[in-house]
This record gives C-alpha cells, sequence and structure tokens, in this order.
C-alpha cells in the first residue's frame, strides 16, 4: 500500500513469504473428541486490546454454558499492567480462572501448539500476518481468525478454518464447528499444513528471493 503511494509499479514489487521451521512446528495429532467434549482453544501473541485476547475468555464462557468443556491456554507477555488487571478481572468475573492457563514466556511454542491445542484463534483488530498463525498453520491446527489484515486471505486460500466477525457468539460458534467435529478439524487442519509447505516452506521462500534476483 505505502510503496503504491508513492509511485512503485506493481510489477516491481515482490512479496517475500514469512517463513516456518517445518520440521520444528510439525503437525498436530488430529485425536478424535474425547467423551468429556474437551476443546483446547490456543493463542499466542502480546496480551493487549490489539490482538483482543479477552474475547477469547467470553468464548470459553459461552461455549461453557453450551456444555463443551472448554479451556484456553494463552502464550505470550502483556502488554502492559493494566491489561493484565482488566484481563484477571474478566475471568474472575466469568469465573473460569480454572479454565485459562497463562504463559508469560516459552522457547517451545512448537511442543505448546502441538501438545496442548486443538484449534488456534487470533481475534485481532489488526494484523499483517502474524507469525503465530503461520505456526499453527505449519502445526497443521485448524483455525479461526478475524477479517485483520491478510489473514483472511490465507485461511480462506488453504481451507485452514473460518474467518468471522469479532464477536463472542460467532467466534463460539466457529471454534465449536471446526474443533469439534473431527471430521472437520482433520481437513481444515491437513489443509493449513498442506498449505504451509507450499507457502511458508524454506524452499518456497529461496525460490521467490531466486526468482527476484533474476536479471532482466
Amino acid at each position: 500500500m505505502e510503496l503504491d503511494g508513492v509511485g512503485l509499479a506493481s510489477s516491481n514489487i515482490v512479496r517475500f513469504p514469512n517463513v516456518v521451521d517445518l520440521e520444528k512446528f510439525g503437525p498436530s495429532p488430529c485425536t478424535p473428541p474425547s467423551a468429556s467434549n474437551r476443546l483446547r482453544i490456543g493463542f499466542v501473541g502480546r496480551l493487549g486490546p490489539v490482538k483482543r485476547p479477552e474475547l477469547l475468555l467470553h468464548v470459553v464462557s459461552e461455549l461453557c454454558k453450551r456444555g463443551v468443556n472448554a479451556t484456553a491456554i494463552f502464550v505470550g507477555p502483556y502488554r502492559d499492567a493494566a491489561f493484565s488487571s482488566l484481563f484477571r478481572s474478566t475471568m474472575t468475573r466469568l469465573n473460569i480462572e480454572d479454565r485459562v492457563t497463562h504463559v508469560d514466556f516459552t522457547d517451545d511454542v512448537a511442543s505448546v501448539m502441538r501438545d496442548e491445542m486443538d484449534v488456534f484463534a487470533l481475534p485481532s483488530r489488526s494484523e499483517g500476518l502474524p507469525g503465530a498463525l503461520v505456526e499453527a498453520m505449519a502445526s497443521g491446527l485448524p483455525v479461526v481468525v478475524t477479517d485483520a489484515g491478510s489473514m483472511r486471505e490465507h485461511v480462506q486460500e488453504s481451507g485452514a478454518g473460518l474467518v468471522v466477525p469479532a464477536d463472542a457468539v460467532a467466534f463460539a460458534d466457529a471454534l465449536q464447528s471446526v474443533a469439534g467435529d473431527f471430521g472437520a478439524r482433520r481437513i481444515h487442519g491437513d489443509s493449513a499444513r498442506r498449505y504451509a509447505e507450499t507457502t511458508f516452506g524454506s524452499a518456497h521462500a529461496a525460490q521467490v528471493y531466486l526468482s527476484a534476483l533474476r536479471l532482466p
């Protein structure tokens, strides 16, 4: 957008893809929903107003009202003390403290995605293409996101999940349908992994670089 604004021709602009370590972020085991109707929602990113993680607290509450055994794990630091206070008070008000795990820092996000998430959710207000979404797709997780930045483009093109409004009921509907249905979860997860392999793998990125460097 900015380059277009200064008059640079689109034919002279090359978009380089995000790159993810496909070996590190391997596909998560896609197991059928348990008898307890468990749904583990994952979020990775800075906890603050831009990414709206607090919305997922309302989603967990809504799902529990529907009889779904929903939990959420949030990986990332709080933006500041004020947002930490807001986030914690919201958990208390909704009475879901025992259903929420917060990991401030880990150097092994891949293991958390693989072992502790059934579906990845990102209700951001604004984005570019978040690295956490790329990593979730490489992990073979179905995803549910808002229409921010290029998330819609990649999620819809890949078939990795759903794009929904920033509304707790809409997110709950989507998460329940994607992860609660084993067939849908497997289809979305497999599609996410295949797309990550062909779009965000190092081999593809290298080919884009080489093509851009070729002289006319």
